[in-house]
């Protein structure tokens, strides 16, 4: 019996690694997850625009180098300001609207912001939801500006993981002492790979849980 645990323990934990080595050649392992937030309480954003703006925010985290995700602690998220409004009779009847975008990138759970970036843009329609829409397609992911935007908030990302390392790893093991192992794994997972030792660190950290994980679903069956 000792023989066949060992086996099957051996062969599982093989395939574990060869999946980190093959997620090790794709373009999300190694980037920062970060999750899109579009408040409710956005004066005036109409709903059907407000999925487009968090489509944008999607397109401009990942074109710049960022994971998505839906559980992450740092977000990118809008605020809107309507500039100018006027209403021209028709027919056909237009609307045309000048926003100021306001674009922040930071700690969703501490409230700490660490990047932030503005952007005019203008819309017109047949109504206001279309003006909305109108205005919210100009904001371009590939813009310029939006690479300094993500990068300065890169750059404090990776700051709160380096800082932050030794209680995230201890916060893994007590996870791994109640025998919470999916929840140790996913915060040690969640250590992005440009943070180096942390990140190596925390993949051995991965691997001794998961052989843990395994032992005891075996002991069990």
């Amino acid at each position: 019996m000792k023989y066949y645990l060992n086996t099957l323990i051996f062969i599982l934990l093989f395939s574990f690694s060869f999946g980190q080595n093959s997620l090790g050649k794709t373009d999300d392992l190694g980037r920062i997850q970060i999750s899109t937030y579009v408040s409710d309480q956005i004066d005036g954003l109409p709903g059907s625009a407000k999925n487009l703006l968090e489509n944008k925010l999607n397109q401009i985290a990942t074109m710049n180098g960022m994971g998505g995700s839906q559980n992450s602690r740092f977000i990118i998220t809008p605020n809107i300001t309507l500039l100018f409004k006027e209403v021209l009779p028709g027919p056909p009847r237009k609307v045309v609207i000048t926003l100021e975008v306001y674009f922040y990138i930071g700690d969703g759970m501490k409230g700490t912001l660490f990047s932030s970036e503005t952007l005019k843009v203008k819309g017109v329609g047949t109504s206001d939801t279309k003006a909305y829409i109108s205005a919210i397609k100009q904001i371009k992911a590939k813009n310029p500006i939006f690479k300094n935007f993500v990068d300065q908030g890169k750059v404090k990302i990776i700051e709160y993981y380096n800082s932050q390392c030794d209680f995230i790893l201890k916060e893994a093991e007590a996870a791994k002492s109640k025998k919470h192992y999916n929840v140790a794994i996913s915060k040690l997972m969640e250590i992005p790979q440009v943070t180096k030792e942390c990140y190596e660190t925390a993949m051995d950290q991965v691997a001794i849980v998961f052989k843990e994980k395994l032992i005891t679903s075996v002991n069990t069956m």
